[in-house]
């Protein structure tokens, strides 16, 4: 069945990405930061699905991010992408304020 999706839970994430991987963008806008991270939307038009909005969250001392969400790149897109990246950054927000900083509930 090669329309099967396998998941790899609990595997190691590579630490850096491939060369390849590596891209540069301009943020179309960002949301915002809150609890040490950076959440803002970037347009990629050079993948195989055409053009579409990606949601991203990265540390603000940092020039790296990590795309979290993909809309495509049409108006009903953006009000996904700005209904996520607002999420992102409430959720963000919620748990910057805890005194503690942990997440636990």
């Amino acid at each position: 069945m090669s329309n099967v999706v396998h998941l790899d839970f609990g595997s190691q994430r590579q630490d850096k990405p491939p060369a390849e991987a590596v891209q540069v963008a301009t943020a179309v806008c960002l949301y915002g930061e809150e609890a040490g991270y950076r959440v803002g939307l970037v347009q990629d038009d050079s993948g195989p699905e055409g053009p579409v909005l990606r949601v991203f969250v990265g540390v603000v001392d940092s020039d790296e991010v990590e795309a979290v969400a993909v809309t495509p790149a049409t108006p009903e897109g953006r009000i996904v992408a700005d209904a996520i990246g607002m999420a992102i950054l409430r959720a963000l927000e919620i748990v910057g304020s805890r005194d503690d900083g942990s997440a636990a509930a």
